[in-house]
C-alpha cells in the first residue's frame, strides 16, 4: 500500500472540492481519461457518428429520431457508468492503493448493473417531479444525485442507494444544490457550448467526432470526479453530525 493520494475523511467547501478535483485529475489524468474514453468513444462514434450520420454528412447532419432517442437514454446511462468507475478509483486512491486502469475499473463495472437500475429509478422520479411544476423535479434531482456512488461504495441496492443519497443531502440541500450547480456550469454547460462552437467551426465529420469525443471524455470525467468527491465530503459531514447528535 502506498501513501494516500487524497484524504477522503475531511469535509471540503466548494472551492476545496474544485481544487481537489483538478489536482487529482491532473495527477491521474491518464487513468481517469482512459476509463472514461472506453465508455464515451463507442457512444459518440456509433450514435452521433454512424446513426446520426455526422461521419458522412458532417456536423450539420439531420439527426434521425431514433438516434436522438438513443442519445437521450445514453445521456443517463453513460454518466452512471463513468461515475461508478470514478467512485471505485477515488476510493482506492484514498486508501493508498496502487490503481491501474484494469483494477480501477473492476469495482465500478461489477456494480454498474445495479447502478443503472438505481439511476433509472432516480431519473423516473426526477421526470415525475418536473411534470409537477418543475420545482419538485429539481428537489429530487439533488437529493438523489449520489445513487451511483452509493451503489458502488456502500454496496447498496437501487432503493437503498436512493435512501442513502437522501440521508447525505438531508439538512444540506441548498449547499449541495449550489455545489452541483457550479459543477454543472463548469463541466457540463461549457462542454455543450464548446460542442456548438465546434460544430460551427469544423466541416469534417470525422474531425468533429474526434474532437467531440475528447471534449465529452474530459467533461464526463471531471463531472464524475467532482460528484464523487462531493459525495465523500457529504458523507463525512453526515457522520460528524451523527456524532454530535449522539
Amino acid at each position: 500500500m502506498e501513501a494516500r493520494e487524497i484524504d477522503l475523511d475531511v469535509p471540503r467547501g466548494v472551492g476545496e472540492l474544485l481544487g481537489a478535483t483538478f489536482s487529482l485529475f491532473g495527477r491521474h489524468a491518464l487513468l481517469f481519461l482512459s476509463v472514461t474514453l472506453a465508455v464515451v468513444a463507442p457512444v459518440v462514434v456509433l450514435v452521433d457518428g454512424v446513426w446520426g450520420r455526422v461521419l458522412t454528412d458532417g456536423p450539420d447532419a439531420s439527426i434521425p429520431a431514433g438516434a436522438f432517442a438513443a442519445g437521450f437514454v445514453l445521456s443517463i446511462t453513460v454518466p452512471v457508468l463513468v461515475t461508478a468507475l470514478h467512485a471505485g478509483i477515488v476510493w482506492a486512491l484514498g486508501r493508498g492503493d496502487a490503481v491501474t486502469v484494469r483494477e480501477g475499473s473492476r469495482v465500478g463495472v461489477r456494480r454498474s448493473p445495479i447502478a443503472f437500475l438505481a439511476a433509472f429509478f432516480y431519473t423516473a422520479l426526477v421526470m415525475v417531479g418536473f411534470c409537477l411544476l418543475i420545482v419538485p423535479g429539481i428537489w429530487v434531482a439533488v437529493i438523489g444525485y449520489f445513487v451511483a456512488q452509493a451503489v458502488v461504495l456502500e454496496r447498496a441496492g437501487p432503493i437503498g442507494a436512493f435512501k442513502f443519497s437522501i440521508a447525505l443531502v438531508s439538512g444540506r440541500w441548498w449547499w449541495t444544490f449550489g455545489a452541483l450547480a457550479l459543477g454543472w456550469l463548469l463541466f457540463v454547460l461549457t462542454n455543450g457550448i464548446a460542442r456548438v462552437a465546434l460544430g460551427g467551426a469544423v466541416e469534417s465529420g470525422v474531425l468533429f467526432i474526434l474532437l467531440a469525443t475528447l471534449l465529452d471524455t474530459v467533461s464526463y470525467s471531471l463531472t464524475a470526479l467532482f460528484g464523487t468527491l462531493l459525495y465523500f465530503s457529504l458523507r463525512v459531514r453526515a457522520e460528524q453530525a451523527a456524532l454530535v447528535a449522539a
